[in-house]
């Protein structure tokens, strides 16, 4: 069975042997109730050990969880038998998945494939609504002219005093 465990999700592409998505979304029971998921596994092997992982990325409070195969890799037979058991895993979590190939795909698959990943294996963050609508509107005319004149001093190197600094946000 495989374990949740934080760590590094970033592919080398030369290295991926398997590389598979959820074909739909799916939703997710979590401790604050449902919500939907896709999920992406990745197998990747350096030719004297191997990795598999499965990312799950929540999509209303987007966020990722990852889990691993809990035991060393170490034969291209343990190797192939821990990807099957990721897809398993994904499929008893209600994903279905597409199918795992990667070396066989033509080089623009493989980047878009690759692509796909890392928009699924990031959060980026978002401005919310809220904070959005809390926000007051950006200034316009002259206004517009002296805010950049203080962000260019700013970024140029700094305020020569906390004073100087201090009057900037009035």
């Amino acid at each position: 069975m495989f374990a949740k465990q934080d760590g590094p999700t970033a592919l080398h592409a030369d290295l991926v042997r398997a590389l598979s998505f959820s074909k739909r979304q799916v939703e997710v029971d979590t401790p604050e109730g449902s919500e939907p998921a896709i999920a992406a596994l990745a197998s990747v092997w350096n030719g004297r050990k191997g990795f598999v992982a499965l990312v799950l990325r929540f999509l209303e409070k987007p966020r990722v969880e990852r889990y691993v195969y809990p035991t060393a890799i170490t034969s291209e037979g343990e190797f192939s038998h821990a990807t099957d058991e990721g897809l398993i895993f994904a499929e008893s979590l209600g994903f279905p998945m597409d199918p795992k190939e990667f070396r066989g795909l033509s080089a623009d698959l493989q980047v878009r494939r690759l692509k796909n990943w890392n928009k699924l294996r990031k959060v980026r963050k978002q401005k919310s609504s809220a904070s959005t609508a809390k926000a007051e509107p950006e200034p316009q005319g002259p206004a517009v002219l002296g805010k950049i004149a203080l962000e260019r001093r700013r970024s140029s190197g700094g305020w020569s005093n906390p004073i100087e600094r201090l009057l900037a946000f009035f």
